[in-house]
Parts: C-alpha cells; sequence; structure tokens
C-alpha cells in the first residue's frame, strides 16, 4: 500500500473530457461498491497533465475536460460517462499539472487554479544551461579514453552553436497554425 504509481498525459486542442476520464479511469480497480483506487501492485497514483492550458474552450467558455477535472478534485467523484446514475468516487490520487504561459489559452479558470499552488521558473540564461550540459557530458565521458573525455565541452558548444541557429531560422519559427511548436535541444 505504500508504493506510489504515477502516470503522465498531455493535453492538447481537442481534448474532450471522456479522453480525460478513460485516461484516469484506466489506472483505477473497483475497490469496493462505488469506490475506485489505483490499480495493484499501487496504494496512491499520481497523475500529471502537462499543457493543461491547452484545451480547447467552446463557445460559452468552457472547456469540458477541466470541468470534469475540476469536478473530480473537488468533489473525489465523477460519474460514469456511459450510465450518468452511476457515481464513482475516486480514492488515494493526485493530480500534478502545468503549463506554459506563451502557449495555449495562457490561462485556466479560477475555479480550477484555486487547486493548484503556482510555480513560476523562469528561463535560466545559455551560459547556466551550457554549464549544465557540460558538466553532464564531463561526467559522462569519465569513462572513456582521456582524448574522448577531451571532447565533451566542444560537443556541448557544437550542439549549441546548431540550436542557436535553428532558433533564428524562419522555416522553424512557431506560426499561428502551430503556435505550440517549439524546438528546444533535446530536439537537436
Amino acid at each position: 500500500d505504500d508504493k506510489i504509481g504515477s502516470v503522465a498525459t498531455t493535453f492538447n486542442n481537442y481534448i474532450l473530457s471522456g479522453q480525460l476520464f478513460n485516461f484516469i479511469m484506466g489506472k483505477m480497480d473497483k475497490k469496493h461498491s462505488i469506490q475506485y483506487g489505483p490499480k495493484n501492485p499501487f496504494g496512491k497514483i499520481i497523475y500529471f497533465i502537462d499543457d493543461l492550458n491547452m484545451a480547447f474552450a467552446d463557445h460559452y467558455g468552457t472547456q469540458s475536460a477541466i470541468e470534469l477535472l475540476k469536478q473530480i478534485v473537488d468533489y473525489k467523484n465523477t460519474y460514469h460517462l456511459e450510465d450518468l446514475e452511476q457515481l464513482i468516487e475516486l480514492k488515494d490520487f493526485l493530480i500534478c499539472a502545468s503549463f506554459n504561459p506563451k502557449m495555449g489559452s495562457g490561462v485556466i479558470s479560477n475555479r480550477m487554479q484555486r487547486f493548484f499552488t503556482t510555480i513560476a521558473i523562469s528561463k535560466p540564461p545559455n551560459d547556466t544551461v551550457l554549464g549544465i550540459y557540460k558538466r553532464i557530458l564531463n561526467d559522462h565521458f569519465r569513462k572513456f579514453d582521456k582524448k574522448i573525455a577531451a571532447m565533451a565541452d566542444g560537443c556541448i558548444d557544437a550542439l549549441n552553436r546548431v540550436f542557436q541557429s535553428v532558433l533564428v531560422e524562419a522555416k522553424l519559427s512557431p506560426t499561428a497554425r502551430k503556435f505550440f511548436y517549439k524546438i528546444g535541444r533535446a530536439h537537436v
């Protein structure tokens, strides 16, 4: 019962409440009559939702997936989508989420926001990021011949030059249709 499981998903512009329901219930088992909890061997489960603010807002300004999530977090229950009279109580779960204020709608409803602690992290300067990558690669290259180990800093510097050139390439810049596509160092 002390084991903690985790599962992650990413919201997109087309996420619907039914998809979120299936994601959450896919990791739950029936424990008692209407109570559901994490599947064995886990006693608790953490759901991580990336890009929470990407859900499309309908004509009325609601986002069905976020409204379902709000209900689950607020009341610890929901109703089965195929039998709306069947109440489902959810136990032993935690919801963590993140979103990028530069992508998607940039906000979520205040009724949903109140359930989260907001932590804003600014982008570190380029020399700090390079220092982190160099330290990681130098540590990894210690296991190799000294000639190879000496190439670590040069590899990171070359990667950074490629990355910086990709950032200014017009063909790879976000557009109005693909505003959430960003090229990061991991892609390079």
